[in-house]
């Protein structure tokens, strides 16, 4: 039932927060990262999880756009909060919203 459920579902890596999800063996692939609000202002990072729990902030996320595989670039820091560019538009992102997105480790400069 389960390769059924993989298979008809296109064998997915991760769930839809970006989380590994086990091989058929139990293997668990480890996510590697930092958090959002790690990265400083002028750097571009590619979001590869949300380990938010609640119903509020994974809405609140996904509104932002701060989704997996999303490109996010900071380009400010103003009062607990983060400022951010993700498809082009500027954001607003509470450090504890930040703090529980991971981004991955090879973060850049970006001119934006």
């Amino acid at each position: 039932m389960a390769e059924r459920l993989d298979a008809a579902l296109g064998s997915p890596r991760s769930d839809p927060h970006g989380e590994p999800i086990p091989t058929p063996e139990g293997e668990l692939e480890e996510l590697r990262g930092r958090v959002l609000s790690d990265l400083k202002v002028g750097e571009s990072a590619r979001i590869v999880a949300v380990r938010e729990q609640t119903r509020e902030g994974l809405y609140r996320l996904a509104d932002l756009g701060l989704v997996p595989a999303c490109e996010v670039n900071v380009t400010g820091r103003e009062n607990g909060a983060l400022l951010v560019r993700t498809d082009g538009e500027p954001k607003r992102v509470d450090l504890a919203l930040a703090n529980v997105v991971l981004v991955a480790e090879e973060a850049s400069a970006s001119g934006a």
